[in-house]
Order: C-alpha cells, then sequence, then structure tokens
C-alpha cells in the first residue's frame, strides 16, 4: 500500500513524491514514471503550494503551468483548485480566465505560441506526456518541449511509458538537467478478474451479457462499475438495458433544472444510478451531473466511450473494457496497450477500496494486456512551428534552411528526421544528415528522379529499377481505378486474367474483406451413373494423373487439391457446394504470385501510372552559394516549395506566415481563402469552423462554406500530405459545420433540429468551442501587412463579440448537484432477495 497518510488534517507526501519537488526546487527536470492513481498531481501541487497550507503558496514570481490533454480535464482541475482557493487561471482556447494567474491550467497548445516566441513559464508540467507519441497531437508536444527555455522547469508525468530513460536522454541532448522518479506501488492495487470467477451468478430472469455482468458485479459487492463501449448508442443501449433489469436502487432525486438538463432519457437512468457518458452529451449534462456523481460514487454502473472517459476520474471499483476496438470519429481504432493500462487503471477509489478490479470476459480484453508501451514520435515534422522559426531566422538574417535543420536536430528522435536535403553524391538512397554550418549542394536536376511512379497515396516519387517486378500476394497488392486505388482482388478484369480457369465469383464472408474479395468458381464434376465425374475441361489436367470418376464428392475435391499447386499456384479452395447433379469449387486467389512495384511505403502496385517529370526551378532551393538544390522527394521542403509555403531561398512566404499561425493544415486553408479577394472575410471568419468540424455535419445541408473547399482546391490541387491536407483539404475538415453553427446562433431556430443519430448537443457545443479557439487564435495572432489579413483579424473579433454576452458552457459551475443528492452510503450491493422483490416507481420532478 502507498505511503502516502494524513495525521490531522495534514497530508503527508510519499518519499518519492517529496523526491520529485526536491529535485524541482534545485533546478532538475523531473519525469514521473509511476502507476495511474499513484499521486503524480500531487508533486505540482506540493511544489506550487496547491495541495497544502503548509507550503509556499507561489512556485516563486514565475507562472507555473499545468499542461493537460483536454478540455474537460482542464476544467476538472481548475475548477477544483479554485474551490480550495487557490491562485489558478485557465486557459483553453475557447476560454481565458485570468490566464496570467501565478498558477495555469491550461491544454499544451496554448502554449505553443508563448513557446515559439521564446517566453516559457517557469515551471510546465506536462500530464500524460505519453501523448507525445499522437498521430495528430504529439508533435505539439513535442514541439513544446524542444522549444523550453532553460529557464523553464520541465514536469513530465506518465504512468504508461515504458522508455523515460530515451525521453530524459532526449532532455539531456538538449542540455537540460533532468531526472527520473519512478514508483512501483499503486495505492489501490488492481486484480485481473474474469467475469466467469464472480462469486454469484445473476438470476435466471435477467436477460442478455451487460444486465447479468451489471448484476453479478453488485452481488459481489464490487461496484461501482465502469463499462467501456466501442460507439455512443451501444454505450446508451447498454445503460438502458442495465437500469431495465436491475432492481431500483434508493432513487436519486432530480430537480426540475437536473431533469431538464438531462434530457428523459438520462435523466430515468441517473434516477435508477446508472448513467452513459460520451462526447455527443451536452456539457452540462456531462460534466454537471454525471462526472461529479460518478466521482462521489453515488452511480451504480456507468458506461462510456473508450475515446472520450479514459482519462476522466469516475470513482469506480470495477472496469470492463467491452472491445477490443473502438471508433476514433469514422476510422476504427485498435486498442493498444497502454490505452488499456489507463482505462483499467479507473478502477480502484484511494481511501475506499483495498483492491480495483479488471474484469474482463473471454472475448473481452484482459489486464494482462495493458501494459506501459515505448514512447516514439510521429513520422512527421510540426510545419506550422519550422516555417515560424524559418521566418525568425529571416529576421535576425540568418540562413532559414541551417535554422530548420538545427531545430530538425533538437527533436525527439537519436537521428533527426530528414527535411529533405538532398546528398551530395545524387546516388545515395539514405536521406543525409547535415550539420547546421553547411549544406550540400549538387546538380538541380538528379537523373533518378527524372521517371516517376504515381504512390498508393496518390503522390508521385522517382521510380527505383530496384522496387520494380518483385514478387508479391495478389491479396497484399493494388490497382488503380480511376482516380483512386483498389486491392486487386476486387476488380473483375484483374481476377479473370489471372487465371483462366472458371468464372469470377465473390466470395461472400471472406474473414478479410467480406462481401469484396473475389475469386474463381470452378465446374468440377457432374453426378453421373451413381459416380462424379471430373468436368470435361477438368479432366485432361487432373485425369491425366489420376482417375477422372469418384465415389464421393471429397475424393474429387481431393484430387483438386493436389493439383492446384501446378495448375493456379498460391490458390486454395474457399468453399464448396453441390447444385445438383453438379459439384462447385470456388477458389480464393489471395495468395497466388503477382509481380509488383513496391513504393517507397512498402504498398505493391500493379502497373502504377509513371511520367516523365518536369522539375521545375519553383521546387528547387538556393543555397548559400546560390547554386540549385533539389529537395528530396515526398519531403517537408519539397512539399512547402510545391505549396508555395517557401521560397527558393527557405525563407517563408505570406502564404507560409498564414500557415505558420495555426495548427495541422488550418492555415493553409485561411491562407487559401483570404489570396481570392472576391471572397468576404467577413463569411471567411465563419466558414472556418468547418476546419474542425470533422465528419458529424456532412448531412447539413451544403451551403456558403463550400466556397472555403473550392478555395482550397483552387490553390493546391488534389495534393495529400499526412496531418496537413487530404484530397486538397485539412485532414479534419467537416462540411456543413459552418451552416450549423450559424443555426445555432440563430435564436429562432431551435437548436434540437439540428440534432440527429450523428450529432449531439455535445457535437454542436464542441464544434461551436473550437470555432472560438480558431476565432481567438485569429485575433491574437500576429499583424502581418497585408490588408486581407487585417481586414480578416477584424471579421474574426466581430464574430467574437457574439458571444461575449453569451459565454461558453464551458464557464459553467462543473456540478450542479445539491449537498442532499451527495448524501448516503456510496458502497452499492444487492442480494439475491432484492431481485424478487417488486419494482418501484421512481418519482418524477
Amino acid at each position: 500500500m502507498s505511503l502516502h497518510t494524513s495525521f490531522q488534517g495534514l497530508e503527508i507526501p510519499d518519499p518519492w513524491q517529496q523526491e520529485a519537488v526536491s529535485l524541482l526546487r534545485n533546478g532538475h527536470d523531473v519525469i514521473i514514471d509511476a502507476p495511474t492513481g499513484a499521486g503524480k498531481t500531487r508533486i505540482f501541487e506540493l511544489f506550487t503550494g496547491t495541495g497544502s497550507s503548509q507550503t509556499r503558496t507561489t512556485a516563486g514570481a514565475s507562472q507555473a503551468v499545468f499542461a493537460v490533454p483536454t478540455r474537460a480535464l482542464a476544467n476538472d482541475k481548475y475548477h477544483l483548485w479554485k474551490s480550495q482557493r487557490r491562485p489558478v487561471g485557465l486557459l483553453t482556447g475557447d476560454v481565458a480566465l485570468d490566464p496570467g494567474a501565478p498558477i495555469l491550467v491550461a491544454t499544451l497548445e496554448t502554449q505553443r505560441e508563448r513557446l515559439l516566441r521564446g517566453m516559457g513559464p517557469g515551471l510546465l508540467a506536462v500530464d500524460e506526456y505519453q501523448m507525445l507519441a499522437n498521430p495528430d497531437r504529439g508533435l505539439h508536444y513535442e514541439t513544446a518541449l524542444a522549444l523550453a527555455k532553460p529557464s523553464t522547469r520541465l514536469l513530465l508525468l506518465s504512468g504508461s511509458v515504458a522508455n523515460p530513460g530515451d525521453v530524459s536522454d532526449w532532455l539531456a541532448r538538449l542540455g537540460r538537467s533532468s531526472r527520473i522518479v519512478s514508483s512501483s506501488r499503486r495505492p489501490v492495487p488492481l486484480e485481473d478478474l474474469p467475469i466467469e470467477c464472480l462469486p454469484t451468478a445473476a438470476p435466471r430472469s435477467i436477460k442478455g451479457f451487460f444486465p447479468r455482468l451489471a448484476a453479478e458485479v453488485l452481488l459481489a459487492g464490487l461496484a461501482p462499475l465502469l463499462i467501456f463501449a466501442p460507439q455512443r448508442h451501444t454505450a446508451e443501449s447498454i445503460a438502458r438495458k442495465i437500469a431495465e433489469a436491475l432492481p431500483p436502487p434508493r432513487p436519486l432525486d432530480l430537480n426540475t433544472r437536473q431533469f431538464h438538463i438531462a434530457g428523459k432519457t438520462l435523466a430515468r437512468l441517473l434516477q435508477r444510478r446508472v448513467a452513459y457518458h460520451h462526447s455527443g452529451m451536452s456539457y452540462l449534462a456531462r460534466a454537471g451531473l454525471v462526472e461529479p456523481l460518478a466521482r462521489a460514487g453515488q452511480l451504480r454502473v456507468v458506461v462510456a466511450t473508450m475515446g472520450l472517459a479514459s482519462g476522466i476520474d469516475f470513482s469506480v471499483r470495477s472496469t470492463f473494457v467491452a472491445s477490443n476496438a473502438y471508433f476514433d470519429g469514422p476510422y476504427l481504432h485498435e486498442l493498444q496497450p497502454d490505452e488499456l493500462l489507463q482505462m483499467f487503471g479507473r478502477a480502484g477509489r484511494r481511501g475506499r477500496d483495498e483492491f480495483g478490479y479488471a474484469l474482463s470476459s473471454s472475448q473481452s480484453p484482459r489486464l494482462s494486456g495493458a501494459r506501459p508501451m515505448p514512447l516514439a514520435r510521429p513520422d512527421r515534422v510540426d510545419w506550422p512551428a519550422f516555417l515560424r522559426i524559418m521566418h525568425a531566422a529571416v529576421g535576425n538574417q540568418e540562413n532559414p534552411l541551417q535554422a530548420a535543420q538545427e531545430f530538425s536536430s533538437r527533436l525527439f528522435r537519436r537521428e533527426p528526421p530528414g527535411l529533405g536535403l538532398p546528398s551530395s553524391s545524387a546516388q545515395s538512397s539514405q536521406e543525409p544528415q547535415f550539420s547546421p554550418s553547411q549544406i550540400p549542394e549538387q546538380p538541380f536536376l538528379a537523373a533518378q528522379d527524372a521517371l516517376q511512379i504515381l504512390n498508393h497515396r496518390n503522390r508521385w516519387e522517382a521510380r527505383r529499377h530496384s522496387r520494380a517486378d518483385r514478387p508479391a500476394a495478389a491479396a497484399a497488392a493494388f490497382l488503380r481505378s480511376g482516380s483512386r486505388w483498389i486491392p486487386c482482388l476486387t476488380s473483375f478484369r484483374f481476377v479473370a486474367a489471372l487465371t483462366r480457369l472458371g468464372q469470377v465469383c465473390r466470395l461472400a464472408g471472406h474473414p478479410e474483406r467480406p462481401d469484396s474479395l473475389l475469386g474463381k468458381e470452378l465446374l468440377l464434376a457432374h453426378f453421373r451413373e451413381g459416380q462424379w465425374r471430373l468436368a470435361r475441361k477438368l479432366v485432361r489436367p487432373l485425369a491425366g494423373r489420376g482417375p477422372s470418376a469418384f465415389a464421393d464428392p471429397e475424393a474429387a475435391q481431393n484430387s483438386l487439391v493436389r493439383a492446384l499447386p501446378r495448375l493456379i499456384p498460391g490458390a486454395r479452395i474457399h468453399a464448396s457446394t453441390q447444385s445438383g447433379d453438379r459439384l462447385l469449387v470456388r477458389l480464393d486467389l489471395s495468395d497466388c504470385p503477382v509481380h509488383a512495384y513496391r513504393d517507397r511505403f512498402g504498398v505493391f502496385l500493379i502497373d502504377p501510372p509513371t511520367r516523365n517529370a518536369p522539375l521545375h526551378p519553383r521546387i528547387s532551393l538556393l543555397a548559400p552559394s546560390g547554386a540549385r538544390i533539389l529537395p528530396t522527394a515526398g519531403s517537408p521542403l519539397r512539399a512547402w516549395r510545391e505549396l508555395n509555403l517557401i521560397a527558393a531561398s527557405g525563407e517563408p512566404t505570406r502564404r507560409g506566415l498564414v500557415a505558420s499561425f495555426y495548427q495541422h493544415g488550418e492555415g493553409l486553408a485561411v491562407a487559401a481563402a483570404l489570396e481570392q479577394e472576391d471572397y468576404e472575410v467577413f463569411d471567411l471568419a465563419l466558414h472556418i469552423a468547418n476546419l474542425r468540424g470533422g465528419h458529424r455535419f456532412a448531412s447539413t445541408s451544403p451551403g456558403a462554406s463550400e466556397r472555403l473547399a473550392s478555395a482550397c482546391r483552387d490553390a493546391y490541387g488534389p495534393a495529400s500530405h499526412a496531418g496537413y491536407l487530404n484530397l486538397g483539404l485539412p485532414e479534419r475538415y467537416g462540411e456543413g459545420t459552418a451552416e450549423a453553427l450559424e443555426c445555432l446562433l440563430d435564436k429562432r431556430v431551435n437548436s434540437r433540429r439540428l440534432l440527429s443519430t450523428e450529432v449531439g448537443q455535445g457535437d454542436l457545443e464542441r464544434a461551436c468551442r473550437e470555432w472560438i479557439n480558431l476565432l481567438r487564435h485569429t485575433v491574437s495572432a500576429a499583424a502581418l501587412a497585408w490588408d486581407r489579413w487585417t481586414a480578416f483579424q477584424h471579421a474574426a473579433a466581430q464574430w467574437l463579440e457574439r458571444f461575449d454576452s453569451d459565454p461558453s458552457p464551458s464557464l459553467a459551475c462543473p456540478s450542479l448537484l445539491d449537498a442532499s443528492q451527495l448524501q448516503g452510503s456510496s458502497h452499492h450491493f444487492l442480494s439475491l432477495r432484492d431481485f424478487h422483490s417488486s419494482s418501484a416507481t421512481l418519482p418524477r420532478p
């Protein structure tokens, strides 16, 4: 058990917590490696004085920033420390409350700008720093840590990183002094508990897996229970079924306002002390009702989506993860071991439980599959950060390409990620590394870049002879169909040409690609005169080495199996059927060998389109000596030149500067729209809501905001660059978001008309917050000597004025509960007698 104790109201920190605080005060960076629930945040509280009146009230004269990955966590910490009367502010992009306070709770992205400007807090605590490996947000974490001033102390917190030593080595390469403080003790140990081992079976009257699971957990006295579900509607459905099946508890009384905020369905569940939790819920229902009730232990069962709830303190005794994957937007995301560690780590309430329980079934993830993962950076660079650094270098009369190369060497990798500066040898196939003081030069036109192929990402790359005519399985190869690449075995023509035997058919029920994979169907034999006789076309190939008639269909099929490696190498029998007197066999061609070109990403392509690449000066760079150099194909420097973000000298263009003010590809869209002189800036300030809209508003009727997508494609064509553009549009672009928010602002329109199975009240609120974030970001960005940019900043300020009298829901008090609703025991236990008692009618407000 933990050594963390209290005596007469004075909390005594654990020794490892005291060690971390001492190291910080002695000028070291500190990396905390401790399990979930061990008290990592307590170190920040001790250092800044937010946890005890016995410690100093501020971290010196400098600000201390506690950076968290989500707004929900930021709001949670802010209101907690605010309730303790601590000098705390909040900064989450859409909300700015006293941002100059001695203690600031913030999302890390909000600190990026001050770090890029060479400023920083006295202490920067990064909670859940394993986010550095996140493909979407990891670059922001890496940039923040790489730019932190030597005077800024770093406190990195995580319990799911397997290689903190590599992070410490990275900080050492940056000239920083760092120490790792580890604790293997979890205050409330976790136990792996298969549900088959629960002591009491649910009554037979309880039907369905999840109701029976909840009943057995309550019968065992292991509630509250948190269930992670893969989708929103699944979470709601599970919660409803559990509430209907369980005997009603002492009801939770809701007042009229709470009932209205929750809505009829959720309110009835809350009265039965069951709830669901997902990002489609309104902020007030989620953070004002469900979360505080769960933290206080007043709910028996909570069903939450995986992507949202893993970082929320639900204060439960047992957890169950329903699936190995969940939907992250429109994509299916496979759960990683460190994510499972975070989810199962919700179990076990410090001060209430002796153990937490990670429940599992034969089909669900188990605690044994949860573990820390090695931290590795995403395979790309932060374009806006590099463009800002290159612009600053020009202002300091330094070479921008050298500045970019130097900053690249500060990133979290032993070998800096290549920016695209070519090697001095035109034949070198490896990305070279150069010292900041010398950029190699070579002739402008490299012979091996003259012939190009279109790779599977629809980008042209140099054709290499060593990658041509490579053997591959048919299932792993792709071919071009119109404007996209498709798997070869989904093409009728390809499958027909792969072998002349048989007719093309669809292999329904194939485990890898259901209802899409094509194969061949053969007429193997006819039943005549009491025997199965081979079909005419197969007599010579098969009977030449054996009999042509068989007593049963299995023998005929076995003759085909023996001959297949010779007839159709790699083919295997997928299924066989009897249709009257005919025996039909379907063949799976997935392993049939083909020859294809292997592009630089390792994907096999059948006859990819080629071209003689016209290498124009517009994509070349000027070395310090004035000689022309060609950025490597597919590199950031090549992309920046192709998109006109930098000039030949490496100096960012006007478009590049606008792009550098934003995140990901958002600035690319803004720049493209501003370049169209007839695009009204006031309309554009509304349309940028689409930039973070995602997929949920796609069903909204298209409107004027289509102009923004048109401007992007006019400027960038169908260009795709991972993390920035997808077919000419920013990757998080969501058509129709602007129209939905315009309706939301129109008080005459009932916002419920905008809701659907895909769009919840929480989605509208989040889209609104993201839009406010972009507007504030635009207003606070640097000035440019461009009238269109200045006018756009003024238009963004005008839109922001509309929110002055209508504050963001994030400013609301996170708890809407009164003291009476938190009274009574938070221990939930059922006996078998409870299931036989009559159901009580729950009161209405």
